[in-house]
C-alpha cells in the first residue's frame, strides 16, 4: 500500500532533522570548515545527491540549524507572538530556560563549540539574517532590565545579556558542580528577586512602597517575602502582619 502525502512529509521532515542533528555534531566536533557534505551524508546514511534535495549547500544547512535554534528561543520568549512580555510570560521563560539548561546541556556544548569557530562567527555576524531573533531577545532582556535597580538602561541591558549568555555557558560545562537540584533552587530564587514569581505577583501591597525591591530591609510588610514564622497559610491564602497597616495578603 503506497504511503500517503502526510506520511511522506513526516518521513522527509524526520530525515531533514536527522541531517541537521548530524551536521551540528560534526560542525561542532570537527569544525565547520573541515566538514564536507559527503561526510555529513555518510554519517546520516543518506546518498550525497539526496542531501541536495534537502539543503542547497553547507552554508544553507548552517543557516537552517541556526534558524531552528533561534525559533525555539523565540517561542520561549513570546509564545503568543504579540510583541509583549508580561510577568507571567517572563516567569514561563525562566522556567523553560532552566528546563532547557538542565535537560540539554550537551546541545548547549555543541552550540558553543560551533558558534566560536571563526568561519561560523563570521557567518553569524555578516551573513546570517537574525533580525527577528534579535527583536525577540530584546523583548525579554528589556523586561528584565526594568526589574533591575538603576536608571541606566544600557548598563542594565548589558547586565541581563551577559547573565543569559553566561548562565548558558557555565551550566553547559559544569554539570558536576551546578547540579539540576541546584538549578531548580536557583531558578525559584531568581524569580523572586526579579519579582516575577507567582508568589510575589499575588501579594496585595498595602504599604506605599511600589515594588518588592523598594521595601525596607528592616521591616516586614505584605509586599515582602517573609519567613515561615511570620506567615500563616490556609489553602491558597497567605497572611502576614504589617507593623503599620495590619494584615494582608491574599491570592
Amino acid at each position: 500500500m503506497p504511503r500517503t502525502k502526510e506520511q511522506n512529509e513526516a518521513i522527509r521532515a524526520e530525515k531533514r532533522q536527522l541531517i541537521m542533528n548530524v551536521a551540528m555534531q560534526l560542525f561542532a566536533e570537527e569544525g565547520f570548515a573541515q566538514t564536507s557534505i559527503e561526510k555529513i551524508a555518510r554519517k546520516a546514511d543518506i546518498a550525497r545527491g539526496l542531501m541536495y534535495s534537502y539543503f542547497k549547500s553547507k552554508e544553507d544547512l548552517l543557516q537552517n540549524i541556526w534558524d531552528g535554534l533561534m525559533s525555539e528561543f523565540e517561542n520561549m520568549i513570546d509564545p503568543n507572538h504579540d510583541g509583549q512580555v508580561t510577568d507571567e510570560e517572563a516567569e514561563d521563560f525562566i522556567d523553560k530556560l532552566f528546563d532547557y539548561l538542565k535537560n540539554k546541556r550537551s546541545v548547549y556544548r555543541l552550540y558553543f563549540q560551533l558558534s566560536f569557530q571563526p568561519k561560523v562567527l563570521e557567518f553569524l555576524l555578516n551573513g546570517y539574517n537574525a533580525e527577528a531573533a534579535r527583536r525577540k531577545q530584546s523583548l525579554i532582556i528589556e523586561t528584565f532590565c526594568r526589574k533591575l535597580s538603576g536608571n541606566d538602561m544600557k548598563f542594565n541591558y548589558f547586565t541581563v545579556l551577559v547573565f543569559l549568555k553566561g548562565i548558558s555557558l557555565v551550566t553547559a560545562y559544569t554539570e558536576n558542580i551546578y547540579t539540576n537540584d541546584f538549578l531548580d533552587t536557583y531558578r525559584e530564587t531568581l524569580k523572586k528577586q526579579l519579582g516575577i514569581s507567582a508568589n510575589v505577583r499575588n501579594y496585595v501591597t498595602l504599604h506605599p512602597c511600589k515594588t518588592v525591591s523598594e521595601c525596607s530591609e528592616s521591616t516586614l510588610y505584605p509586599c515582602k517575602m517573609v519567613s515561615p514564622s511570620e506567615v500563616s497559610t490556609a489553602g491558597n491564602e497567605i497572611s502576614c502582619v504589617c507593623p503599620e497597616l495590619g494584615m494582608k495578603n491574599k491570592e
